[in-house]
């Protein structure tokens, strides 16, 4: 299984398990009520450190880090895969959106 090896990802235990199942393929971030395959992860630690990341990227939520996948995280998400040019650019935190933050998380380590 994949992991995430960035110190913001992996310092949480519970937050760690759900990332490098995102990154593994087998979850998503996303908003309640978000359809297809994998399944998606609305409200989790995991969450407030992709808020997080989002944040020291750039993108922050106006709310903060909240562990709640809302409309201000799918915008941000969205904004980052934009800026990422990962497809597709919509607020869903997949395998390549949650890769590609725990990169650039490492590289600010």
């Amino acid at each position: 299984m994949a992991v995430v090896k960035s110190q913001l990802f992996a310092s949480d235990p519970d937050a760690f398990a759900t990332l490098s199942q995102v990154v593994s393929g087998t979850l998503r971030l996303g908003q309640a009520g978000t359809g297809g395959f994998p399944p998606v992860v609305t409200d989790d630690f995991a969450v407030g450190k992709l808020q997080q990341a989002l944040a020291r990227m750039g993108f922050p939520t106006p709310s903060g880090a909240t562990n709640h996948f809302g409309p201000e995280t799918a915008t941000s998400v969205a904004n980052f895969k934009a800026f990422w040019s990962l497809t597709p650019a919509d607020g869903v935190a997949g395998r390549r959106t949650i890769s590609a933050l725990d990169y650039e998380m490492l590289q600010l380590e």
